[in-house]
């Protein structure tokens, strides 16, 4: 599974130990988080991060705005950040897709993280992953994989958390990383790690990265997400500042 192996180890906290600060003068920098358990990187980490070559080069065309497909082989995050403009797609299909998703996303992350700053308040430090993540969590998160119903969603129950949207009930629950659990029923497996900490909007308030790695079980369906998510009071609802697309 992707960040579960490109999430959870590739392309989205230690949660339950901190309190969130709002004591004068407490700065929250900004953390990179490169797999589940892994030891949060401050901004340097993340630039070195843009140039590390990956496992393997994926070959990509790429369309101009003149409509002009052009050819060419991806080896790092800086390859990608270069052409993203040009919408580049893996020739490849299957695995191949996947994997460039969760990549590009982890790119496009990284940028973000590169250009946020460290936050004065923060009220995301006491959100764990645990089997209650689902009903602290926007509707957004829920792996929903109709348009039309979640044009529904949005339009009926706008404030909808993800527990609330589904139409079936969450079944499983289990961690992979202090950062990172998976939830799931009979039919589909969502993944949810911590890509990234730090004030993203400007507002001094902490905001976080998360991923998503969507499985259909039994099925071929596999999805990457990432959702930049802010809580603004300490006890209010997580909510969506926007979805990342790549």
């Amino acid at each position: 599974m992707i960040r579960a192996a490109t999430l959870c180890a590739a392309l989205l906290m230690t949660a339950g130990a901190c309190v969130a600060s709002n004591a004068a003068g407490v700065r929250h920098g900004v953390e990179w988080f490169d797999g589940a358990d892994a030891t949060p990187l401050a901004r340097d980490g993340v630039e070195q991060l843009l140039s590390r070559p990956w496992p393997d080069a994926i070959d990509v065309q790429g369309e101009s705005a003149d409509g002009e497909r052009t050819p060419m082989a991806l080896e790092s995050c800086r390859d990608y950040l270069e052409i993203a403009d040009l919408r580049p797609r893996p020739l490849a299909g299957g695995t191949t897709l996947m994997i460039f998703q969760a990549r590009a996303l982890d790119c496009q992350a990284m940028t973000l993280a590169l250009a946020a700053q460290p936050a004065a308040i923060s009220h995301l430090r006491t959100l764990a992953f645990d089997e209650g993540l689902p009903d602290r969590l926007p509707w957004q998160v829920a792996m929903i994989t109709s348009g039309s119903e979640a044009e529904q969603i949005a339009a009926e129950r706008p404030h909808a958390t993800w527990r609330q949207a589904l139409f079936g009930t969450l079944t499983e629950f289990s961690p992979c990383g202090t950062q990172c659990a998976r939830y799931g029923d009979p039919a589909q497996e969502q993944a949810v790690s911590l890509v990234a900490r730090g004030d993203f909007d400007g507002d001094g308030i902490e905001d976080m990265l998360l991923a998503s790695s969507d499985t259909a079980k039994g099925g071929s369906y596999h999805a990457v997400r990432m959702f930049l998510l802010t809580r603004r009071q300490p006890r209010g609802k997580v909510e969506l500042i926007r979805e990342l697309a790549y």
